[in-house]
């Protein structure tokens, strides 16, 4: 056992007289097996004048039988009228592991009820109700339960060993009854029973902010309702750790901010200790983090972006049906529908079968006339509607073939992606990055001022940032309301045109909408994390961190998200990112296909001409040999 200095001597103590119980070993004996069930890392004793000897034989056998717990010893004599300094001392050196042995009479005794007190005064930076565990050690004759009155006790785990001729007893402080009852046996769920109900019906402060979605606040009959994100993770929360809460709103309406020499809105809360925890839309930055502690895993992530409205032009114009398709694949395709025109007319009338068949033309007018009938042709093959091409050669019909199949894939292309094209929007954004958005001179842009959007603005270094400030700074000069603190008010100024609202994750504002008004720019800053607030050194940080764990590991948090900010607009709000005009990479299979066809084509003319030559050459021989 380890231990600090304040551990009484028989030389310190000299010749008090002590009324020890007779069965001194077998309580401490029952501490130490306590010990060694719960696995107590730190112990506290504290006693008074009246029971130094008891605690000598205690710290004798604790050197013997106790190994790998740091001891601590305050005699509660040494603290008269500084009760409430002994109490934070302990709870600044051993928080969250705070186990408490108090041995004594009437004057150690009294340290419980100043500890069912300090919670209180000590405006939320203890928490002896909930996390202090008592074992209770009476070494006088008194009656305990006048010292100690369950009605009036709020600490939740308070454990009783008497110890008499008999033997020894433990009581123990039951919420169910509110009263101490018999221990049948030591055990932790029989020592303390009032852990497995968490808080135990606490009530709690939880400051909130209203945002859409997040949580919504409505006026019903004089009574005010809640809803939305934040409702839901309360409710869980106090189900979970077994409390009641209610919401409290900051009087400035502000998220947090530094004014002045002093944080505002929900940090300063906080900050004041008015509230147990915030848990609102509050975006976690290192300023805020210096003051406050956020509980992680984060409620969700956002980034900085631009709100607009959208440019309802672009599917308004005559020349819409040539938008499948960019412009150079159109010119690709009719330099492959004259070129194959003119092969097709030169491989037909150069080969030895046709020239036989059909005597070649007798002016180049009719030559001429031939080939504008076979272009005419090729084009109606293009639209699949043409039957003029007859070719009367092998290597004609597959030339044939090869392009009726660089038509069809063509066809095919072209049709589905004018579907695509007509039926969704395709918006041009006036700009892409907050830099292209500075230089546009008849636009405007605000941003409300008391949020992190704003200061990021105002403190960052980046160039474009600077100049988007100070130009804000210029328009409010002459219109006010680009620093307004209603949302609503720069939605508006949205919609008349002209005019980008800064924001903290426009793409969840615009899921939101239950129209097609607004496109967004977003990734203008990396992503903030979005997480609960408690007050720095909280005491309450580890139960709700292990309860957002819980909702992280077990995948609540993401489906919370997507329930509460799934995509609310209309079905043809499609995203037109991916609807693009064909470029001739994408299509150059049918080329391709088009090309080994005209390739293989031409060997058989080849072969064709190769094979009409050698024919005309062994007639002629035997022609010759015969005569």
């Amino acid at each position: 056992m380890s231990g600090d200095s304040d551990v009484p001597t028989k030389a310190t103590t000299g010749a008090r007289s002590v009324n020890l119980n007779p069965k001194s070993d077998d309580v401490i004996d029952t501490i130490i097996r306590i010990n060694d069930m719960l696995k107590w890392p730190t112990l506290v004793i504290m006693y008074d004048d009246k029971s130094v000897d008891f605690i000598l034989r205690v710290y004798e056998k604790f050197e013997l039988n106790v190994k790998n717990v740091q001891a601590s010893f305050y005699d509660v004599s040494d603290w008269i009228g500084k009760e409430n300094d002994l109490l934070l001392t302990i709870n600044q050196n051993f928080f969250p592991n705070i186990s408490i042995v108090l041995v004594g009479g009437l004057r150690a005794l009294d340290m419980l009820n100043y500890a069912n007190q300090i919670d209180v005064q000590s405006n939320r930076t203890t928490d002896y109700r909930h996390k202090a565990q008592w074992v209770v050690v009476p070494t006088t004759d008194i009656c305990v339960y006048s010292v100690l009155n369950p009605e009036e006790l709020i600490i939740e785990n308070v454990a009783i060993i008497n110890s008499s001729e008999t033997g020894t007893i433990i009581f123990t402080l039951s919420f169910d009854n509110k009263k101490f009852v018999h221990v049948p046996s030591v055990s932790k769920a029989n020592l303390y029973p009032n852990m497995k109900y968490g808080f135990n019906r606490r009530h709690f402060l939880i400051a909130t902010h209203q945002s859409p979605e997040f949580l919504i606040k409505t006026l019903k009959d004089g009574k005010v309702y809640y809803s939305g994100y934040a409702k839901t993770f309360s409710d869980a929360m106090s189900l979970y750790l077994n409390f009641t809460y209610e919401f409290v709103e900051p009087e400035d309406n502000q998220w947090g901010n530094f004014v002045n020499g002093s944080w505002d809105g929900l940090v300063g809360q906080l900050l004041r200790r008015e509230v147990d925890m915030a848990v609102a839309e509050l975006t976690l930055t290192t300023e805020r983090e210096s003051v406050v502690d956020f509980v992680l895993p984060q409620f969700f992530t956002q980034g900085l972006g631009l709100v607009f409205q959208k440019d309802d032009t672009s599917n308004k114009g005559w020349m819409n049906i040539l938008q499948p398709l960019q412009s150079t694949v159109y010119y690709t395709i009719l330099a492959a529908t004259v070129g194959f025109s003119l092969l097709m007319y030169v491989m037909e009338r150069s080969n030895p079968l046709n020239q036989q068949a059909q005597p070649p033309p007798k002016s180049l007018k009719m030559e001429i006339w031939n080939v504008s009938n076979l272009f005419v042709s090729v084009i109606g093959c293009s639209f699949l509607g043409s039957d003029g091409l007859r070719p009367r050669t092998c290597a004609g019909r597959l030339l044939t073939f090869a392009l009726w199949l660089f038509c069809v894939v063509m066809a095919a292309t072209y049709s589905g992606n004018l579907t695509a094209s007509l039926t969704v929007r395709r918006e041009n954004k006036p700009f892409s990055t907050l830099a292209e958005l500075v230089e546009l001179e008849d636009w405007k842009w605000g941003v409300h001022p008391s949020t992190l959007s704003a200061t990021i603005l105002q403190h960052t270094k980046r160039g474009d940032f600077q100049k988007t400030w100070s130009k804000i700074e210029e328009f409010n000069k002459t219109d006010p309301s680009v620093l307004s603190t209603s949302g609503a008010e720069h939605i508006q100024k949205a919609l008349g045109g002209k005019y980008a609202y800064i924001t903290l994750d426009p793409v969840l504002f615009m899921l939101r909408r239950n129209d097609c008004a607004f496109d967004t720019v977003t990734g203008i800053v990396q992503t903030q994390h979005v997480a609960l607030a408690v007050s720095e050194n909280s005491p309450y940080r580890i139960d709700i961190q292990r309860f957002l764990f819980h909702l992280f590991d077990s995948g609540v948090l993401e489906l919370w998200e997507k329930m509460y900010y799934k995509d609310q607009r209309p079905r043809e709000c499609l995203t037109t990112e991916t609807i693009r005009a064909m470029f001739l990479e994408d299509i150059k299979g049918a080329f391709a296909a088009l090309g080994i066809g005209v390739s293989i084509a031409l060997g058989i003319l080849v072969a064709e001409c190769i094979w009409r030559c050698t024919s005309k050459w062994k007639s002629k021989k035997q022609l010759i040999m015969a005569s």
